[in-house]
């Protein structure tokens, strides 16, 4: 027994020094995760975190929305962008063109050969009113076009109070045309089919924030012809006929309303004009030259003129009641009412 208690005794320090030193090399393991490991990993987990489930929540909201392959330069979704407040700073400039772009005003004319520059102009939201509802919470539109839409739908309603007009498609970002124009590739197969229906990003006319779309199962006939017969009293044109497309390069929608002002929606209609050929139109009109005048059904005379320019400081102010919009090509449309 004597020597057994003897053979213990004599392991006992070797057993103490290896259980210190695991003690010690367990300590500065632990130290050590803690000072450099930490601290790092728990912001970025954090980021991914949040980075997830705002992507997550986006791609819902854009997938609940039905997209369409016939309705060319339409949707169904809801726009997202938020209005801008930037005033006008003369009374006489449509749409902020005292910005002296050209790319700004109700003329602008954009299309595949004249992409938009989305200047600063502002637009405001578009809620249900009398005589229309929105599809959706998150449109917006240009304010002067508002107000002038705004009128017409009234009028409508107080004629054809059964009517129910439901608008689906105000200003649109050049993000969202750009997706709409992939999912259109995609569903109607090429790129030059895709075209047919749906502008390229940068040059939708929503991209203006003059335009709106009805739903698409508007054709504007019954008692909706009343809409498409006196649209120009507003200052609106059907953008997109049948007839036009050639020049256009969009096919039919008549749910499609572009607002360019009473009296060019009037002398449009009157002599069967799209927007295209009304802006080239124009340039046979020149500052110096014969200018274009025509009297408006309630009497009221218009003069209008092209001026080429690239800054508001190259139109010469005329005297009188006037307005000034850019052409989104090389200079302004000058309109004066007499």
């Amino acid at each position: 027994m004597k020597k057994k208690k003897q053979h213990r005794g004599r392991w006992a320090p070797f057993v103490l020094l290896v259980t210190v030193a695991v003690l010690v090399i367990a300590a500065i393991v632990a130290v050590s995760v803690l000072v450099f490991g930490g601290s790092k990993t728990a912001p970025e987990s954090t980021t991914a975190a949040t980075t997830t489930q705002t992507d997550a929540t986006q791609s819902q909201t854009e997938s609940t929305q039905p997209e369409t392959t016939t309705a060319p330069e339409t949707t169904t979704e809801p726009e997202t962008t938020a209005a801008t407040t930037k005033p006008a700073t003369s009374a006489n400039v449509t749409g902020n063109a005292a910005q002296g772009d050209v790319s700004v005003g109700s003329l602008v004319l954009v299309n595949a050969d004249h992409l938009y520059s989305f200047p600063d102009v502002e637009k405001v939201h578009m809620t249900s009113d009398t005589g229309y509802t929105m599809a959706y919470d998150t449109l917006y539109m240009n304010k002067e076009c508002y107000t002038a839409f705004q009128s017409m739908c009234a009028d409508f309603s107080a004629k054809y109070p059964q009517g129910d007009l439901l608008v689906i498609s105000g200003f649109r970002t050049y993000q969202r045309q750009k997706e709409l124009f992939q999912n259109s590739v995609a569903k109607n197969g090429s790129y030059e089919a895709a075209r047919k229906w749906t502008a390229l990003p940068g040059a939708s006319d929503h991209h203006t924030g003059y335009a709106f779309d009805f739903s698409l199962d508007y054709e504007g006939d019954g008692i909706y012809s009343w809409i498409r017969e006196n649209c120009y009293r507003y200052g609106f044109v059907v953008r997109f006929e049948a007839s036009k497309s050639a020049i256009t390069g969009i096919s039919n929608e008549p749910w499609h309303f572009r607002y360019v002002g009473v009296p060019h929606a009037y002398y449009m209609m009157q002599n069967n004009l799209c927007l295209e050929e009304y802006i080239d139109l124009l340039y046979d009109y020149p500052e110096d030259g014969q200018h274009l005048t025509f009297t408006y059904e309630d009497g009221t005379e218009y003069e209008v003129y092209y001026v080429k320019g690239t800054d508001l400081s190259d139109v010469k102010k005329p005297a009188g009641n006037y307005t000034i919009s850019g052409n989104n090509i090389d200079g302004f449309i000058v309109t004066i009412a007499k």
